[in-house]
């Protein structure tokens, strides 16, 4: 099963364990959800939370006569009633919108799947209209968008250039499930077994740091992917390990900020003797008794 598709009161109803399996489908990539929003709320059990999606609702005049929908290559003249649209968000990829540039029906990425909401309830009356090419090319777009896309191939790279011994490097692993990076120097028999941190914005993509303790052929498995990279010596290549160097100098800045002296405020605290506020009192009240005798 490659699509759900659900209304609001349906996806609600669902148990915790029945909407925490449809979540972790979703962000696997094993399906993709759509959703008609025919509630005033969306349902909390949404995929990635309710909160990605937000409604706007319609005017009481919006809502009582059909609106255009518009998308690239959409049927001229294609209508139905609203009665919420959805809020342009950051992260909301817009599928179909209004005349007037209001979506109705967008995308989002939750982990390896898509979630589809669409504020437009009622697409049977295309149907009874004779409108079936217009109805096809809804369903379309809103299906191409949410199935899934095919798994990436899996393979190994290295994001560093040029490896060295005790030099930090950066394997990066596309496509698969496995949650270890398998590392072995060829003339070791023992692999070093190294975490793999998910990319924040590619999740096809996990990374592991390795330090490499003896030059020559290492190998590395993540699952089924497996692949040979190279570790240099000290003594090979110093002339593109000095290039490099010098670039990532040039890259510092020349100049440090200074902070001008004249600029900084320093202040200080003197505690005055107690008998000063006494002696001050006295001098205060001296004054007034002889003012008053004048």
């Amino acid at each position: 099963m490659e699509v759900v598709i659900t209304d609001a009161t349906s996806l609600a109803s669902l148990s915790g364990t029945e909407a925490a399996a449809l979540a972790q489908a979703v962000r696997t990539g094993a399906c993709g959800l759509l959703l008609i929003a025919d509630a005033p709320a969306l349902p909390r059990s949404l995929p990635g939370g309710s909160s990605l999606f937000q409604l706007q609702p319609q005017p009481a005049a919006a809502m009582a006569s059909p609106q255009l929908l518009a998308w690239p290559e959409a049927p001229a003249r294609l209508a139905t009633l609203l009665p919420a649209t959805l809020r342009a968000t950051t992260g909301l990829r817009p599928l179909i919108t209004t005349s007037q540039q209001q979506p109705v029906a967008a995308t989002r990425r939750i982990g390896l799947g898509q979630v589809v909401v669409t504020t437009a309830t009622e697409t049977f009356p295309w149907l009874l209209q004779g409108q079936q090419s217009a109805y096809g090319a809804y369903w379309s777009r809103l299906l191409t968008a949410v199935v899934p896309a095919a798994p990436a191939a899996s393979g190994i790279q290295l994001a560093t250039s040029w490896p060295r011994v005790h030099t930090p490097l950066l394997v990066r692993v596309t496509g698969s499930a496995s949650a270890a990076l398998r590392l072995r120097a060829a003339a070791a028999q023992t692999p070093v077994r190294v975490a793999l941190r998910q990319d924040e914005h590619v999740p096809e993509w996990a990374s592991a740091p390795y330090w490499p303790a003896t030059s020559g052929w290492h190998e590395a498995q993540a699952g089924t992917a497996r692949d040979w990279f190279y570790v240099f010596s000290p003594a090979h290549w110093r002339g593109i390990a000095q290039q490099e160097w010098q670039r990532q100098l040039a890259l510092l800045p020349t100049t440090l900020p200074q902070q001008s002296v004249t600029e900084a405020t320093v202040t200080t605290h003197t505690a005055w003797p107690r008998w000063w506020g006494y002696l001050l009192f006295l001098v205060c009240a001296g004054l007034l008794w002889v003012e008053e005798k004048l």
